[in-house]
């Protein structure tokens, strides 16, 4: 049963959002609940119509923490994941409620994965934007916020604890407003630091009732990075040459971690690395303290888990 707009909006509005709807106008929905005309009438945005550029330009962001997901059966702390990748040569004003004085909005999202535990699912392009106020609201207030929601047009590959997601949103705030300057499109992780306030919500269908199931993060204990893991890649093959390993060695290394796998946004080219960082890892292993210096296994080994950190998990879509 799909997550209805009304009620699903009416526990997951946050003081940014009142704060954007009072900047824009805003309609009412059957329960009373103001969201901005934008979303009342769902914008329809092609992937590839919010910008222009190569593969190689797009930047992913990773924001970690925990979940209650006891109610939908699981842990009260469970690993909480959620990646997304972008273009850094989106338009303001390409999302869904446009762009004004102290606000932006930015579409689409090329790919969001969310994982809960060892269980993930994916999304991007329809339904998904992110977010900028610069100093909106009285007191004023900077908020950052990535958000794919079923109703604007996100489809969701997947499950999360046997359930269907319809909704999934990282909002981060600051309410000294000191966050940022302007609503430019933040192109790195550093504002996070400013964050006052962090809440990431995903919404879980629960059929037969119409009222989704919420798992929502604690408000501190966040970690918010840029990753790249073709540049992880890259530095454990010059640690690997650095080396000086015999060639017979080296060549059984170096083959185990071919970064070209990356440039692309194939599922199964990510998963095919993550297994062959694994397997580069048992055979520094197998050889540290004899072929390899103890030492040099050791940054090995952690540069290659770094690799493996950015990577989507094997169970990703």
């Amino acid at each position: 049963m799909p997550i209805t707009r009304p009620r699903q909006l009416a526990m997951i509005i946050p003081r940014s959002l009142r704060v954007l709807v009072a900047a824009i106008g805003a309609v009412t929905l059957g329960t009373g609940v103001a969201v901005p005309p934008a979303l009342a009438a769902p914008t329809v945005i092609p992937i590839a119509g919010g910008y222009t550029t190569a593969q190689d330009d797009l930047i992913t962001m990773q924001l970690t923490t925990t979940v209650d997901a006891r109610p939908a059966g699981g842990s009260s702390t469970a690993p909480l994941r959620i990646r997304y990748t972008f273009s850094p040569a989106l338009v303001a004003g390409s999302g869904p409620f446009g762009a004004g004085d102290t606000f932006a909005s930015y579409a689409p999202v090329q790919k969001i994965t969310i994982e809960v535990g060892d269980q993930c699912v994916s999304t991007g392009g329809t339904g998904t934007y992110i977010l900028v106020l610069d100093g909106a609201g009285d007191p004023p207030i900077d908020s950052y916020a990535v958000v794919a929601d079923a109703t604007e047009g996100a489809v969701f590959s997947g499950k999360l604890l046997g359930k269907e997601v319809g909704f999934s949103r990282i909002l981060l705030e600051d309410t000294q407003a000191g966050m940022f300057s302007d609503t430019s499109l933040p192109l790195s992780a550093g504002f996070a630091a400013a964050s006052d306030f962090q809440q990431t919500v995903v919404l879980l269908a629960n059929p037969p009732s119409d009222l989704p199931i919420r798992l929502i993060t604690p408000p501190t204990g966040y970690v918010l990075t840029v990753v790249d893991p073709v540049a992880e890649i890259e530095d454990t093959r010059d640690r690997v040459v650095a080396a000086h390993l015999s060639d017979g060695l080296e060549a059984a290394l170096l083959a185990q971690i071919a970064q070209d796998w990356l440039e692309d946004d194939i599922p199964t080219n990510d998963h095919r690395t993550r297994s062959m960082l694994e397997t580069f890892i048992a055979l520094v292993n197998a050889q540290a303290g004899e072929k390899i210096p103890t030492a040099t296994a050791v940054k090995l080994v952690a540069q290659a888990n770094a690799a493996i950190s950015q990577l989507p998990s094997s169970n990703c879509p």
